[in-house]
């Protein structure tokens, strides 16, 4: 419904970036890549300075699997924008997309140009929690997972008190979807399945309700890493409800693409071991 108003916004618009933005942005976020690609760069030939545009281009590009292109535009995004808060969160972006992929001289590149913006000192603790889970990112990428555990670990108490301090007065509960992702990768790495089990559930039901689209692709990765893992224990029919439920709002998502293809293959698996 939303991508059908927006057509007509378009219509009624033509001369405006902002409804070729939001088509792109809901189409980005749900796997029809090429259709966001043409639209958001619909709005940049109308507003070249849109930086949440690049973002969302960044999306798409993310989600094809194309993680250069994700990369580039995430930066050009956090380039764009003049509010301190999108600058940080694009470049946080582009870090886990290189960090993730295997490009830990572009991801320290990254960290370096974060550490290099102007910030508000009243927001100096932030910072340091920022520094530090991305040195643990780092650490982690490096082989040392035991020292990456440590760092993580001493990071997360001072993150869940600044986040209950700038929730005072809501129903929001400490939540950290990344830092829940690299522990679960930890844990993983030392053989402590179930614990990674655990974080990889609380991604998947996080506490608090998303409120925007990124947030939801967190579940969708929650999703199918608790699939590959309860696979792996053996529970085949849990991981394909888990996965046919991230392919009910996007079918195409590359990141999910390596433990679905792990999942597949232990069907297969499972398939000629029966028929022996």
């Amino acid at each position: 419904k939303a991508m059908i108003n927006l057509k007509k916004y378009q219509f009624m618009a033509p001369d405006q970036a902002n409804p070729y933005d939001s088509l792109g942005e809901i189409q980005a976020y749900s796997g029809h890549y090429d259709e966001a690609i043409e639209n958001l760069q619909k709005a940049l030939a109308l507003k070249p300075d849109f930086y949440e545009s690049y973002g969302h281009l960044a999306v798409a590009s993310e989600g094809k699997g194309d993680t250069a292109k994700a990369i580039e535009y995430y930066r050009r995004a956090s380039q764009e924008s003049i509010n301190e808060g999108n600058r940080v969160e694009f470049l946080l972006r582009a870090f886990r997309v290189a960090a993730f992929s295997g490009d830990t001289a572009q991801a320290r590149e990254i960290v370096k140009e974060a550490g290099a913006l102007p910030h508000d000192k009243s927001h100096d603790e932030e910072w340091e929690i920022g520094r530090e889970f991305g040195r643990g990112v780092l650490l982690f990428a490096d082989g040392h997972i035991d020292e990456a555990a440590r760092v993580l670990e001493a990071v997360k108490p001072k993150r869940d008190a600044l986040y209950l301090k700038n929730a005072k007065g809501t129903s929001m509960k400490p939540y950290w979807a990344f830092w829940n992702l690299m522990m679960a990768k930890i844990r993983l790495a030392q053989g402590r399945t179930d614990e990674a089990i655990a974080l990889e559930e609380q991604m998947a039901n996080p506490p608090n309700p998303w409120g925007d689209f990124e947030s939801r692709r967190w579940v969708y990765e929650g999703r199918a890493a608790l699939a590959e893992l309860v696979a792996r224990k053996g529970d085949l029919e849990r991981a394909d409800k888990l996965l046919a439920e991230n392919h009910k709002w996007n079918p195409n998502w590359a990141p999910t693409r390596t433990a679905e293809l792990a999942v597949a293959q232990m069907h297969r698996e499972r398939v000629q071991a029966a028929s022996k």
